[in-house]
């Protein structure tokens, strides 16, 4: 349905935005490849992501990898929250947002 492209569509662009501000962020702490080497672990399950590659990509050792990539993904979270609610009515539901627009995705 329309309203399901939309929605699908809207998600996407949140996480656009989310994503080229975590870019933005890392380019401005001198660290402008980081975010290409860590953009995949940002999606990936928990168990799925290969620390010692993160590891050697980014030159640390594998505790530093892993704490990189948990940083990231905490970081992550809290800006595409941020990206949201700037887009929701005060006293807007910006959890219930987030369960629709995560809905809308897995839809894809």
């Amino acid at each position: 349905a329309a309203d399901e492209t939309f929605d699908q569509q809207w998600a996407l662009t949140m996480l656009d935005l989310t994503l080229t501000r975590l870019r933005d962020e890392l380019a401005a702490a001198g660290k402008p490849g980081d975010f290409e080497i860590l953009k995949s672990c940002l999606m990936a399950e928990r168990g799925a992501i290969d620390y010692a590659a993160v590891a050697r990509g980014l030159g640390l050792n594998e505790g530093a990898a892993r704490v990189a990539v948990h940083r990231l993904r905490k970081r992550f979270r809290e800006v595409y929250r941020e990206e949201i609610s700037q887009t929701l009515a005060d006293g807007a539901d910006l959890d219930g947002e987030l369960r629709h627009l995560a809905a809308a995705l897995a839809r894809k």
